[in-house]
């Protein structure tokens, strides 16, 4: 668990050095500080002893989230490291919406709510406490002391700071999980500033990317195959609306003919604009249908620089409506698709031949009864 937390702690950083302070970011100097605190404590509450033997094979569901349980940690650490309320609240609410949202969406459908499962009729000493068994012999302590100790002196050691010096029981993990997620229910259950939500869903982006590139042991592509100076590479000389794009900072809006060049005009343009961007930028092209994706991404693959060692750029291809990529190179990025299963019915007999009664074509050797005239 805790190389999984540094796994992710670290592929938090990946993302920093692609993003770094872009856009609204740079109005909040504590973003990423909040979110690597977050990736450190997101898991925290898989110490739960009934989501150590769900994760056994064979194992029995627990029934609780361990996001809630991780909640306890970030109340903890946040009063070890003297956290401002705004930082404990944002880490909070990143950890404990990592994999369920804490309200039901109005619209419906998703993952069930925090809120649904949490509430007033929660026990929640017994879901986070001592778990009762069938006999008094069975009851299950889903953090024993030890455990807790050693958890907290680790995290409290890569936080840099000192370990709490609170007893387990005095509030116990079953109450901190209860009283913090409860205020985030209160301060998200009302409309949010614009400016604090966006900020909310971009740091949470970053988690989840964190999480998932992380868990699935891949870095971030980091190659950037379009180079400054791409008109220079072209095999001819480039023509004026080429090289106006090129030269444009900002916004651009171009309209040419068909073969006219637009696609290395707009390429021209995107190159420019890397120069002055913050992080490793990535560039996005996007086309309305999947045909014409497939074919940019193929000449995309061939025109720009690869990767030292590849032979090809590395150009990664999505549509909307299905999260399978287009290139086959990236379909290990989701899962592959089921196999059909067979149909038990039997085989359809074949049709016969359905001849037409007769031949309206003027070819005199077609074999076919030609039509009469009367």
């Amino acid at each position: 668990m805790t190389t999984h937390s540094r796994t992710i702690h670290a592929a938090v950083a990946q993302i920093e050095d692609r993003i770094q302070n872009a856009g609204i970011l740079a109005t909040e100097p504590a973003f990423w500080s909040r979110v690597r605190r977050a990736a450190l404590l997101h898991d925290a509450g898989k110490i739960a002893e009934g989501f150590q033997r769900q994760v056994e094979p064979g194992g029995t569901p627990w029934g609780e989230r361990h996001e809630v349980l991780s909640l306890a940690y970030v109340d903890l650490l946040a009063g070890a490291g003297a956290w401002s309320d705004e930082d404990r609240v944002m880490v909070a609410t990143l950890v404990a919406t990592h994999h369920r949202p804490l309200h039901a969406a109005s619209t419906g459908g998703g993952k069930p709510a925090l809120a649904l499962q949490y509430n007033q009729k929660t026990a929640w000493e017994e879901a986070f406490g001592t778990t009762a068994g069938a006999t008094p012999d069975q009851a299950v302590v889903q953090v024993p002391r030890f455990l807790h100790r050693e958890l907290l002196g680790w995290l409290s050691g890569f936080l840099t700071v000192d370990p709490p010096k609170t007893a387990l029981g005095v509030p116990s993990l079953a109450q901190r999980s209860r009283d913090l997620l409860e205020v985030l229910l209160d301060i998200w259950r009302h409309p949010a500033k614009p400016h604090q939500g966006l900020l909310a869903v971009l740091a949470q982006g970053a988690l989840t990317l964190a999480d998932h590139s992380g868990s699935a042991h891949e870095s971030l592509q980091a190659h950037m195959p379009l180079l400054p100076g791409y008109l220079a590479r072209l095999p001819y000389e480039p023509y004026p609306h080429q090289k106006q794009a090129a030269g444009t900072g900002g916004h651009l809006v171009l309209a040419a003919p068909t073969g006219s060049g637009k696609t290395e005009a707009g390429l021209a343009w995107a190159a420019g604009q890397l120069r002055t961007m913050p992080g490793l930028p990535r560039v996005v092209w996007t086309l309305p249908y999947r045909a014409s994706l497939n074919a940019i991404r193929r000449r995309l693959a061939d025109d720009l620089v690869p990767a030292p060692g590849e032979k090809k750029a590395d150009i990664v291809c999505c549509t909307a409506r299905s999260p399978r990529p287009c290139s086959p190179k990236h379909s290990t990025t989701t899962a592959p698709p089921a196999p059909r299963t067979p149909s038990r019915r039997p085989p359809r007999p074949a049709r016969p031949e359905r001849r037409p009664a007769r031949c309206a074509c003027s070819h005199s050797g077609c074999g076919w009864p030609r039509p009469t005239s009367s």
